[in-house]
């Protein structure tokens, strides 16, 4: 079994490759109104005219918040603001040529689901990733994604965000992006696109399980 086109790529030579989808509890994640996001951006003293991009993830070397920063100080424009959200044992040093507030770490959250309501854009910088869960969360936050070649980022269609072959083409594209700061209906919208469906894809479940054990079938309970 395999979550993504990169798993599909690295399975080992056998008969038979099948690919399914998490199901992650993204509820929490669905956007947040006009008057609530507004709310947190001044709770974290956000600018309403600043563009947030966040990056959620535990601080490593495969998550690779370290290149993000540098190519971010280096590239980004004024009015464009990085937040790091995470920790861990390779946490990203903030360069001193940054402007105060530019790139910030705001460490580990429990309520990351707000941080992404209040954000205008998820960027993703990983080396690697079976699949990366947080691009579903963010899209379901209603959320473009800007984020390297990795597993998950299939479901990034054209109106959702951009695959970038480096970390410079990312930033590039999250800081010059139409996408980024979506409106209340552009979040609604995107995240409706996203949603999953439990039962289409236990469906996918039982499907797998009676085609390889068909002596076993059994009525489907919902």
């Amino acid at each position: 079994l395999t979550l993504s086109d990169h798993e599909d790529a690295e399975a080992p030579q056998v008969s038979r490759v099948e690919r399914v989808m998490p199901l992650p509890d993204l509820t929490r994640f669905a956007p947040a109104t006009d008057d609530e996001r507004d709310a947190i951006r001044a709770e974290l003293g956000w600018g309403a005219d600043e563009s947030i991009h966040i990056c959620v993830g535990e601080f490593s070397a495969r998550k690779n918040q370290t290149e993000l920063v540098e190519v971010f100080d280096r590239l980004a424009p004024a009015g464009h603001r990085l937040v790091l959200v995470g920790s861990g044992q390779v946490v990203p040093v903030i360069p001193e040529s940054a402007c105060e507030g530019r790139i910030v770490d705001i460490g580990w959250r429990t309520d990351v689901e707000r941080i992404m309501h209040a954000a205008d854009s998820m960027l993703i910088a990983s080396r690697g990733e079976g699949f990366s869960l947080v691009v579903l969360e963010a899209l379901a936050a209603g959320l473009p994604v800007f984020a390297t070649d990795i597993g998950g980022v299939e479901v990034i269609g054209d109106d959702d965000g951009v695959v970038g072959s480096s970390v410079t083409d990312v930033v590039r594209a999250a800081t010059s992006s139409d996408l980024v700061g979506p409106t209340l209906t552009d979040r609604r919208q995107r995240s409706k696109r996203h949603e999953l469906s439990v039962d289409e894809i236990g469906d996918r479940f039982y499907d797998l399980y009676e085609s390889l054990f068909p002596d076993r079938r059994r009525t489907r309970d919902r």
